[in-house]
């Protein structure tokens, strides 16, 4: 499964004289801005809403090999005749849909 999306790393850096967060390739640039978090509404959200949007490539790549290695793991525990129960896991089936989510990919 490969990325759609502009590649990491992903900074977060306050514009001059505003609330606003900008997601950024380019740390210290507005060349690279990805997005831009306003505080909509007083929102004191910013700055954590900024750091989960720039973590975004990196946590889709963890989530990815952390699934991949999970049900590797399930499959090499379960007998022969439960394998079907590996697709069924929960936890797979959460890291799946966020996943296809994240990607644009059915799950």
């Amino acid at each position: 499964m490969s990325a759609q999306h502009t590649p990491g790393p992903w900074f977060v850096q306050r514009h001059q004289e505003s609330s606003t967060r900008a997601i950024t390739t380019t740390p210290g640039s507005a060349k690279g801005d990805i997005a831009n978090v306003w505080a909509g509404l007083g929102s004191k959200d910013v700055e954590a809403d900024a750091r989960l949007i720039a973590a975004a490539p990196d946590l889709l790549a963890a989530l990815i090999e952390a699934k991949e290695q999970y049900a590797a793991l399930l499959a090499d525990s379960l007998q022969k005749s439960h394998k079907h129960l590996v697709e069924q896991s929960p936890v797979l089936v959460a890291a799946s849909a966020a996943i296809a989510k994240a990607t644009g990919s059915a799950s």
